[in-house]
């Protein structure tokens, strides 16, 4: 198992990176008859590009965030970001981020549909690590910009977490995948600092001013892979994986991260994800009415497959169902990067990336019974990829409540591992 980092420096050292190329955006058809997609990153080159985060702001209008490597290894990993103004057909010009230190990966953005809009991004620093006789990341730094135009111009960036101290040994102390919950000025920033590959210090940080300061960070317990969500009665929802007890892990707040619950485990994440290659990631999703769903990818059966899981509250995380499994496929086959989001009534929508026909194709599958059955599976694309990358994808739903849905994937031979991007409606 790898924490998310490792993504960065297999691209580093491994695949090549490269800078973000000015070329127009484009669409792409499944090559298999699927539904139609569209690339969101605009390089022309054979660099990668993976780990994506969307989010959903006013009608029609849509962001994103990845990470895109660069064609010389000495170049290293950079952040990249997009916004579309309708509905994902048509994206800009990407725009590349460093940050203060040399390599940057986790991008994330987060919108509260009211046009308040917000991107993070963690900036670092590589040290040789003598346990691992490699170069790791090292010194590492949370930055944060603002939008209050929906992603059509940006602010600052701004330092939200300062960078620690090192540990005794690589990568002890690295800032790690972090992901945010906003609301207006509210931003809510959770992330761990590592103490080894994949497990680390759960914490959670508060800004009140849309970013120019956050409060002292709050300790949580032991996680990795955490997702944040704000409901409309304004209870904070975060969860993590825990990669040495295999339990999902769930806490609320109920006074805007001032305080939060003691960490329950609600679920099982069993000892696969993604054949191992890959962290433990969960997606958290909010209704209306006050359900919590988390969904995440793991063999809890043992028999040797990921299955995509889901895992319920009705009544605001006081109490939990038992897990579902949501993929109707039960050939043991590969399955990774699941998001999950709730619609306006109430329904909930999981899209994931399965192999069970031999390449990466991202599916969704519907819930209307809040969470207790999902219908059949579907498929968002259909191509003719072999590769997918990074530790994680994004699901977002707008509010006329189009599913949209964040991926990479190597269809293109000239160009690699690309972003991608589908929306449908509910079905």
């Amino acid at each position: 198992m790898r924490a998310t980092f490792c993504c960065f420096l297999g691209a580093l050292l491994l695949s090549g990176c490269t800078q973000d190329g000015g070329g127009t955006p484009r669409q792409d058809a499944g090559a298999g008859g699927g539904a139609r997609s569209s690339r969101v990153d605009d390089d022309p080159t054979a660099a990668d590009a993976f780990e994506v985060s969307v989010a959903a702001g006013a009608r029609g209008h849509w962001l994103a965030a990845w990470i895109h490597a660069f064609v010389r290894p000495e170049d290293g990993i950079g952040c990249s970001y997009s916004q579309s103004n309708d509905d994902g057909t048509n994206w800009d010009p990407s725009e590349s981020y460093h940050g203060p230190l040399p390599y940057c990966g986790d991008p994330v953005v987060a919108s509260d549909r009211r046009g308040h809009a917000y991107r993070v991004a963690t900036s670092f620093e590589l040290g040789f690590s003598t346990a691992f006789q490699r170069w790791l990341p090292v010194r590492s730094t949370i930055m944060l910009s603002r939008s209050a135009n929906d992603g059509l111009s940006w602010g600052p960036w701004q330092t939200a977490v300062a960078p620690n101290p090192p540990g005794a040994e690589l990568p002890m102390g690295l800032n790690d995948k972090p992901w945010l919950a906003v609301d207006g000025d509210l931003v809510i920033l959770a992330w761990t600092v590592l103490e080894r590959f994949g497990y680390g210090d759960l914490t959670v940080t508060v800004s009140q001013d849309g970013g120019l300061s956050f409060g002292p960070p709050t300790l949580l317990g032991k996680g990795i892979g955490v997702c944040l969500a704000i409901d409309g009665a304004g209870r904070v929802h975060l969860a993590a994986g825990n990669d040495l007890s295999r339990k999902i892990q769930y806490t609320s707040s109920a006074n805007l991260g001032a305080s939060w619950a003691p960490m329950v485990e609600v679920g099982d994440s069993g000892t696969g994800h993604i054949n191992n290659t890959y962290p433990l990631v969960v997606s958290c999703g909010v209704a209306a009415s006050g359900s919590v769903h988390l969904a995440w990818i793991g063999d809890v059966t043992g028999r040797g497959a990921d299955d995509v899981w889901v895992v319920t509250s009705l009544d605001g995380g006081t109490t939990w169902g038992s897990q579902v499994r949501v993929n109707d496929d039960l050939r043991p086959a590969t399955r990774g990067y699941a998001g999950i989001g709730t619609d306006s009534a109430g329904n909930v929508h999981v899209a994931w990336m399965d192999w069970r026909d031999g390449k990466p194709l991202a599916f969704r599958a519907t819930s209307r019974d809040r969470g207790a059955t999902f219908g059949a599976n579907l498929r968002i694309d259909d191509v003719n990829a072999s590769r997918a990358e990074g530790d994680y994808n994004s699901l977002a739903i707008s509010v006329d409540d189009k599913i949209g849905y964040g991926w990479s994937d190597d269809r293109n031979p000239s160009t690699k591992v690309d972003i991608y991007f589908g929306l449908t409606g509910m079905q």
